[in-house]
């Protein structure tokens, strides 16, 4: 469960090959807890910013023992010299924990052949019993659980519940508990990981369905697949944050073909948060690391792991391949768009940079 996985990641390192110091650029600054990014096919970079949860005079009365429940996520696009547009607003955010660090909401985004963006929209509820107060607009809790898609012109869609199959079926018997998280695009079918359920489902039209089930990584520990791309060789690739009690190096990425037995292909990650694929077949994923630390882990198409940033980047989770090559990734995903909260995070902002 990725709730219970964040809480523990600072006690784990990374383990992977040496790393080599990558130059960073800040890109846009000031965002409120950035998380996935993702190109159109004319370059055009957009950013999912989580938000903050709930504000204004009724906060109190959107909150339950989840969080408190807002409207304050949205999608972003990044202009030349980073200026940032707004392409939609009025997504459901949740924030809790005693820092407020937790937030929850639209998390990972992917493009669509057709040009609509889509993301899965966080539910992490048990036995699908504990949903937004009635404050909450109605609009917003319907976003709950569910696939959303949003035209260039910001036009918003719901799609399918993608904690239907969760709450029907239990895939992995761990309990009914459903967090769908990454996503990506593939052929005429959109896939997200549910990483509480630990499954890989697939949309197609109005029907989701469970094409994979990743078994634990340790007796104990689960599998929390939340990372989630699609490879330029028709494979999705999944990889692992990894459930409490978890080792550092202990993450796995695996590769899954629709239709087929996923296979494991890498390991030695720690608490991967998000995967991207380059035009050159390498594969970049960021990691959580010890205390706020993080990188992103260059796995190239030998498997020969190289990271990347080590000192430059602060709980990364989002990762982007531009056209050229070029690597970008969300830092201090935790953060909101201004300089506020407690120690790590007191001085630093939602930020989006550049590698090289």
């Amino acid at each position: 469960m990725l709730r219970a996985a964040i809480v523990t990641a600072a006690l784990c390192a990374v383990a992977v090959a040496a790393p080599v110091q990558a130059a960073t650029t800040v890109v846009a600054s000031r965002l409120d807890r950035p998380r996935g990014l993702a190109f159109a096919p004319d370059g055009t970079l957009y950013a999912a910013l989580v938000g903050h949860g709930a504000t204004g005079p009724r906060t109190k009365r959107r909150c339950n023992r989840e969080g408190c429940f807002g409207a304050t996520g949205r999608i972003v696009r990044v202009g030349p010299g980073g200026a940032v547009s707004d392409v939609v607003t009025g997504l459901v955010s949740m924030l809790s924990g005693p820092d407020a660090s937790f937030v929850i909401g639209a998390d990972q985004l992917t493009v669509l052949p057709d040009g609509r963006l889509a993301s899965a929209i966080t539910a992490e509820f048990n036995d699908g019993h504990s949903r937004p107060p009635r404050q909450v607009p109605r609009r917003v809790r319907a976003q709950v659980g569910r696939l959303v898609t949003v035209r260039p012109g910001g036009r918003l869609a719901l799609g399918p519940r993608l904690d239907a199959p969760e709450l029907a079926f239990d895939a992995d018997h761990e309990g009914k508990i459903s967090n769908p998280y990454g996503i990506a695009a593939l052929g005429d079918a959109i896939y997200v990981s549910d990483s509480a359920a630990n499954t890989l489902l697939e949309i197609r039209g109005g029907a989701v369905g469970v094409i994979a089930v990743f078994p634990p990584v340790a007796p104990g520990v689960q599998s929390v697949p939340a990372a989630l791309t699609a490879g330029p060789d028709g494979a999705l690739y999944v990889g692992e944050f990894t459930g409490g009690g978890s080792t550092p190096g202990s993450a796995r990425i695996w590769r899954v073909v629709p239709g087929q037995a996923p296979t494991v292909y890498a390991t030695g990650l720690s608490n991967v948060t998000a995967l991207a694929a380059a035009p050159d077949g390498s594969l970049y994923a960021t990691e959580f690391g010890q205390g706020s630390g993080g990188d992103v882990v260059r796995i190239a198409p030998d498997g020969t792991q190289t990271r990347l940033g080590v000192g430059e980047l602060h709980e990364p989770g989002g990762v982007a391949v531009a056209p050229d090559g070029t690597v970008y990734v969300s830092n201090w995903t935790l953060s909101g768009a201004h300089r506020e909260g407690s120690a790590p995070r007191l001085r630093h902002t939602g930020a989006i940079l550049r590698l090289g």
